[in-house]
């Protein structure tokens, strides 16, 4: 690989989609995830936790434009979180609060679909389930009420097989879970 073909700070078109393996109590490498970057603050900001599972290491970044960067280095720069407030945090367990600045190696990969996109997306919303489930009871509870119609999980799914780009899915996704 040359250094013409290295990357610090690529001009991505946000948002942006991370897809990661994370890493597992054993070492390995566990079913792909996705993660949405909205901002470069979001590609380069990581929790602790975020950090010790991997979230970034080795994985693969598509841009809005149908990019796609393959993530060849991580490294901490600084922290978000002050020292002394780490501390505290550390004090009651709460490590995964603190946040890292990272600088990144990508390298743009070959290119991809924006189809297998979405199929990578649909296919990590149902390996974590569970995870969408847990989020529709407690925004059931918020409401006082069931959601009405079609599961959230088949809705996102719904919002994110007919997006033409990044953002439609952010959006489609928005709608079923305002942040």
């Amino acid at each position: 690989m040359s250094a013409a073909d290295k990357m610090r700070e690529p001009d991505l078109a946000y948002p942006a989609l991370g897809f990661w393996k994370p890493l597992a109590r054993d070492g390995r490498r566990e079913g792909e995830r996705f993660r949405g970057f909205a901002s470069p603050v979001d590609l380069h900001q990581v929790s602790q936790g975020e950090l010790a599972r991997g979230l970034l290491d080795g994985s693969e970044i598509v841009d809005n434009a149908g990019r796609r960067f393959l993530v060849q280095d991580v490294r901490r720069v600084g922290r978000k979180t002050p020292m002394w407030f780490q501390f505290l945090l550390a004090l009651f367990g709460q490590t995964d609060d603190v946040v890292h600045i990272l600088e990144l190696d990508l390298v743009e990969g070959p290119p991809i679909t924006f189809a297998e996109v979405r199929q990578r997306v649909c296919a990590a919303m149902d390996r974590d389930a569970d995870e969408w489930l847990e989020a529709e009871l407690e925004a059931a509870v918020e409401r006082g009420r069931a959601s009405e119609g079609r599961g959230p999980l088949e809705a996102a799914k719904s919002a994110v097989s007919e997006a033409k780009t990044v953002q439609e899915m952010f959006d489609g996704m928005d709608a079923v879970w305002p942040r």
